[in-house]
């Protein structure tokens, strides 16, 4: 079985699958993008003090 068969036959749980995977990328790129402003403004705080 192939992954198009596996799409054609469960077509919510490939939904699901997939909504999934793109919420948990989602998180993955705020996590980053947030730790290195985070790092950014430790840096500012440190220099003003």
């Amino acid at each position: 079985m192939n992954g198009y068969e596996f799409m054609a036959q469960h077509p919510f749980l490939t939904a699901f699958i997939v909504w999934v995977a793109c919420a948990y990328f989602a998180e993955c790129i705020k996590y980053l993008s947030g730790y290195k402003e985070q790092k950014d403004e430790q840096k500012n705080q440190e220099e003003e003090s």
